[in-house]
């Protein structure tokens, strides 16, 4: 006998408890039949079944950590993340590496999840332009906006079955950072300029990491 294919019935939605709220109401909304779940953590993706997950897409809003290929593959309707910077961004903290290199312009990325992260097609991109000395935090607030008005403009098709489709005028370009990158620019080395330390200390000294960031010359 034929089996018939599966229906979405769930939407996984990792996102922190108060965006996580959010963005469950507005996809509800848009299709009531769902039964979003949202998770702040990965731990809570282990306790699916194949079922489920057949059953299943995946939303990633300004998550952190990275999904497993394994489940990835296994997802009915995919996995699609918002990336909290624009394509020529990709990888660990782009808001501060845009900072550090005085950037002009900055954004948000829509795309679909691969194993490797921020390699996936590209659905939907939002940019905006820099005001020159701009901080960490200022980037980091004007990040969030443009990555919900991202999921805003594409909540309904997220809670739709159907893939949603791919931007031809959009793709990533650079190489990917990752958190070593960002353990390197919190080290100090011997002769570092004070210019330099003060530009790196606005850069990741708003979270990213730059604590480490200590020594006699840092002063």
């Amino acid at each position: 006998m034929r089996r018939s294919p599966p229906s979405l019935d769930t939407i996984l939605l990792l996102a922190d408890d108060n965006d996580g709220a959010v963005l469950r109401e507005a996809l509800m909304a848009a299709n009531p039949a769902l039964d979003v779940r949202v998770m702040t953590t990965l731990a809570g993706l282990d306790h699916l079944d194949d079922h489920q997950v057949r059953q299943s897409r995946l939303i990633a809003f300004l998550f952190p950590d990275i999904v497993s290929s394994k489940l990835l593959n296994a997802l009915g309707f995919g996995a699609y993340n918002i990336h909290p910077g624009p394509p020529h961004y990709p990888g660990w903290a782009p808001i501060a590496f845009a900072v550090y290199q005085q950037a002009q312009s900055f954004g948000a990325t829509l795309h679909h999840m691969e194993a490797r992260p921020d390699t996936g097609a590209i659905v939907d991109a939002e940019n905006f332009a820099i005001a020159p000395g701009i901080s960490h935090a200022e980037l980091a607030a004007l990040s969030f906006a443009a990555s919900l008005r991202l999921f805003w403009r594409n909540a309904a098709r997220l809670a739709r079955p159907a893939p949603l489709p791919i931007n031809p005028q959009h793709h990533w370009t650079g190489t990917p950072t990752r958190r070593r990158d960002v353990a390197q620019m919190c080290a100090q080395t011997p002769g570092m300029s004070s210019d330099e330390i003060s530009r790196r200390h606005l850069a990741f000294g708003d979270g990213d990491g730059f604590s480490r960031f200590v020594g006699p010359s840092s002063a």
